[in-house]
């Protein structure tokens, strides 16, 4: 088990990391968003050239934020299952349960969380990429 004096230090990295993440989701987002807005408009497949390729760029980026979002999700997943069970061991006692409450930890869960929730987006995102560019494609 994670000692409890490594969990700020644990928290720290992988808030940063989570900020890091979130910032850059934050600047790419209106690029992926418009990207994903392209339409065919009346235009033939074949003059719309230069929208696929914006579109395969953003789809691109937004599968590395995707990927990258996961990975710091998944690396920081054992501490925070480690504190969830140790928790969720001690619920059967009621309110005792609370008496040792960490706020350390659980923010340490929920900043898993939410990698996996900015994972999750980026990857719906993918794949709205991936439909505009079908709708696109000839």
């Amino acid at each position: 088990m994670t000692p409890e004096s490594d969990l700020p230090s644990i928290l720290s990295a992988e808030s940063l990391l989570l900020t890091l993440i979130t910032f850059v989701y934050g600047l790419l987002y209106p690029e992926l968003a418009n990207a994903s807005a392209i339409q065919l408009g009346g235009r033939q497949p074949d003059d719309v050239g230069p929208d696929r390729a914006r579109v395969r760029q953003a789809r691109g980026r937004a599968g590395v934020l995707a990927a990258a979002a996961s990975v710091v999700g998944a690396v920081f997943t054992p501490p925070s299952v480690q504190v969830s069970w140790h928790f969720l061991r001690r619920l059967p006692d009621g309110v005792d349960a609370f008496h040792d409450y960490n706020t350390v930890a659980t923010t340490l869960v929920l900043v898993t969380i939410g990698c996996f929730l900015i994972a999750f987006h980026a990857t719906w995102m993918v794949n709205r990429l991936t439909g505009t560019l079908s709708r696109l494609s000839p």
